[in-house]
């Protein structure tokens, strides 16, 4: 089975880290193709080309996907669904699976509005959409999809490696990490309102 992936650069946010983490346990009779359609880059990009052939594209991603003659199509960004999507001969031969990793489109407000307006109206055309949240699931990334389960973002931890526990208050017992940009969608507010909720219990516990 050939997969072509469709990511908008291998940088270091959680798309991409994602796409890295599950291409370690890809089955063997998956041949993956991963089309980068920007520079952006990091050490993921090592990883990723371990288990994955990139390509980098500027243009006409859509032609490039179809001549790779895929069994599946996965987009992780909502301007490059919308780049496939839109085009009608391509999505009826192929089945395309949107990964919606945000509920919002773009944090610029300029770049949200046509892409606000223009997913809905072919997000049907999607075989599936699938959400990193029950929030990325109600979203205008998903509006109007046919079909669109939630799946949530996984992640690998070294547990061979002992805690820092320099970094945490002597006695915690519990420890929580908040990781992630301190944007707006990331919804640390309500994090932080359910911490001050419930802070007299956090302290009794031990955790930090």
């Amino acid at each position: 089975m050939r997969i072509v992936e469709v990511i908008t650069g291998l940088g270091q946010g959680g798309a991409e880290h994602a796409l890295a983490s599950r291409l370690v346990h890809a089955p063997p009779d998956i041949e993956t193709h991963v089309v980068s359609t920007s520079n952006a880059t990091s050490s993921l990009a090592e990883q990723v080309s371990d288990h994955a052939t990139i390509h980098q594209i500027g243009r006409d991603v859509g032609e490039f996907v179809l001549n790779l003659r895929p069994d599946l199509v996965l987009t992780h960004n909502p301007r490059e669904a919308l780049r496939l999507l839109g085009r009608p001969a391509l999505a009826a031969k192929l089945p395309v699976v949107v990964v919606a990793h945000n509920e919002i489109t773009s944090e610029d407000p300029l770049k949200a509005l046509p892409l606000n307006i223009a997913l809905p109206r072919v997000n049907h055309r999607a075989a599936l959409h699938i959400a990193v949240s029950a929030r990325a699931a109600t979203g205008t990334q998903c509006r109007n999809a046919k079909l669109t389960k939630v799946v949530w973002l996984g992640s690998n931890l070294d547990w061979t490696t002992p805690p820092q526990t320099e970094l945490w208050p002597e006695g915690t017992r519990n420890r929580i990490l908040i990781l992630g940009r301190l944007s707006r969608q990331k919804n640390l507010k309500t994090m932080v309102r359910a911490i001050s909720q419930e802070r007299q219990y956090l302290r009794q516990t031990g955790t930090h």
